[in-house]
């Protein structure tokens, strides 16, 4: 070792100096890319890969107690990099470490997850614009929502998320596509074992659906702007309520336990349905759980008033 090569417990205090991977850093951007790759355990190997392809962003994520009043807070940070769609658009794109995911509401089954990319929101309407050339929404200027192109894109139906990721596949080289059912319910449970995200019971400040005290869909109007309520532990928005979000995965023959179906709905199998999971703005509160599961048909434009209430967020392997 060299005069100037740090050891691997060598405290770096900035500067230009070349890091050991496992070298305490305490100042500057990849100092703090490396010490996230540290508290997230990653290999030296990704490590040092996240480092140079990646940024990261701060978000601050919360607790509620069974009454709804938040008694936690905590400060967190992630990885994530930026796809750039043209005219101003960007995609951001959080990594997703490997991990476990215990599903069931009595966690009765476990399932090995790999790491992967999936969007920070649902995808918008200026990003489904940027890409597709159109923008399908029922919520947007033209109908008086002058923000509209931070809201989640909707009136998507499964046959539209194919075109989008086939374009923006062509356009980036990467391969993007829809999460499985299992990769969607990781990236929201982010290693909270609770029923949503932030705890057991959820309300108007924390998620944009139908609470117990808004009754009816006259209560929530519409969509809102991605990003408004507080994220999970990874770092991602909306993955309760605002719109239902499109899973690769056809609904199963058969319900894989009572934890997606606890009402015991029987789904029509003739129609061709795919699973979307995550409920929406005009959806009553159970629905918009991690577990829950529904299902929505791939043929059809209209299905069970769901159209101006489903869209859709894509990973990256």
């Amino acid at each position: 070792m060299t005069e100037n090569q740090p050891s691997n417990t060598d405290a770096i205090l900035g500067g230009q100096a070349l890091l050991s991977v496992n070298a305490a850093v305490l100042g500057g951007a990849l100092g703090a890319k490396r010490k996230l790759a540290h508290e997230l355990g990653l290999s030296d190997e990704l490590t040092a890969e996240l480092s140079r392809t990646h940024d990261i962003f701060s978000f601050e994520t919360v607790t509620v107690n069974d009454r709804g009043d938040i008694i936690d807070r905590q400060r967190k940070q992630a990885f994530y990099y930026t796809e750039n769609l043209g005219d101003g658009i960007e995609l951001e794109m959080v990594y997703i470490p490997a991990g476990r995911l215990s599903y069931g509401y009595g966690a009765e089954a476990t399932i090995d997850i790999p790491s992967f990319h999936i969007g920070k929101y649902p995808i918008t309407q200026a990003q489904y614009q940027a890409i597709v050339g159109k923008n399908p929404a029922y919520f947007k200027v033209s109908k008086g929502y002058p923000y509209s192109n931070r809201m989640p894109v909707e009136q998507i139906f499964w046959q539209d998320t194919q075109e989008f990721c086939s374009l923006l596949n062509t356009k980036t080289g990467r391969k993007y596509k829809l999460p499985d059912e299992f990769q969607w319910e990781y990236a929201c449970r982010a290693g909270t074992k609770t029923t949503f995200y932030f705890g057991d019971v959820i309300n108007e400040y924390l998620v944009n659906c139908m609470t117990y005290q808004f009754t009816s869909a006259r209560d929530w109007k519409r969509t809102t702007t991605v990003g408004l309520f507080p994220p999970n532990n990874f770092g991602l928005y909306d993955l309760h309520g605002n719109v239902w979000e499109w899973c690769e995965d056809r609904q199963p023959e058969k319900p894989k336990s009572d934890f997606g179906n606890p009402r015991g709905v029987v789904w029509d199998l003739e129609r061709k349905n795919n699973l979307i999971k995550g409920g929406a703005w005009n959806i009553a509160t159970p629905e918009c759980s991690a577990a829950f599961r529904a299902a929505a048909t791939i043929v059809e434009k209209q299905t069970h008033g769901l159209c101006n209430c489903v869209g859709f967020r894509v990973i990256c392997i």
